[in-house]
């Protein structure tokens, strides 16, 4: 039987990615703003700035038997830190760690006890670079919050944290990441089929 599989920030960027791929052997079902553009992915549309919205997502979800849920979804905006506005700064911290922290608070005590939680984060919650303190900040503070879960709930909860990669989350920001190393979407893809086949070797993975 295929696992169900759920992943956060499924239409484009890495979520399209991995959703796309791991069709052949799972059910899965994506959420976003803008809707999937693959025909059997079961898509659920949702604005991850929106508590309701998360909360009533959850609620769908508690009820499909859901065996991973990935969570992928996160925004950025890059530059010095005067010049990002105070609603893009909430805007990043409500999606890259408020929606996940709801959507965990209303998941858990509804999901199986089996369910695993897998994070795809960003090496930019380890390390430091110029231009990217508010989102640095969320992905720090981020990284505390899974670590803590997995303390809780033992080897069901993964975090990887890929490097720069190829899409066009960087499109338009101010700041160039050309000098910083790169992860390509295949290892993402890896990580995330080895979580989900409980194999990967510890709870952090850094791509």
């Amino acid at each position: 039987m295929k696992k169900k599989v759920f992943i956060s920030g499924g239409s484009s960027g890495i979520g399209e990615y991995v959703a796309n791929n791991l069709l052949a052997n799972c059910e899965v079902y994506t959420a976003s703003r803008s809707p999937s553009k693959h025909p059997e992915i079961i898509f659920f549309p949702c604005d991850l700035r929106d508590d309701q919205q998360i909360i009533s997502l959850a609620e769908k979800l508690s009820k499909l038997d859901i065996n991973v849920f990935i969570f992928n979804a996160g925004i950025g905006y890059f530059g010095d830190f005067w010049s990002i506005s105070l609603q893009q700064e909430k805007e990043m911290l409500q999606v890259n760690l408020w929606a996940n922290m709801v959507f965990m608070n209303y998941l858990l005590p509804k999901v199986s006890e089996k369910a695993q939680f897998i994070f795809i984060w960003s090496v930019a919650g380890k390390t430091l670079f110029s231009g990217g303190a508010w989102y640095q900040a969320s992905k720090f503070w981020l990284r505390g919050f899974v670590g803590s879960l997995r303390k809780e709930l033992g080897n069901r909860v993964f975090l990887i944290n890929p490097k720069i990669v190829e899409t066009n989350f960087h499109k338009n920001n101010q700041t160039s990441f050309d000098e910083y190393k790169k992860t390509n979407l295949q290892d993402i893809l890896e990580a995330v089929q080895d979580g989900i086949d409980w194999k990967l070797p510890q709870w952090e993975i850094d791509l």
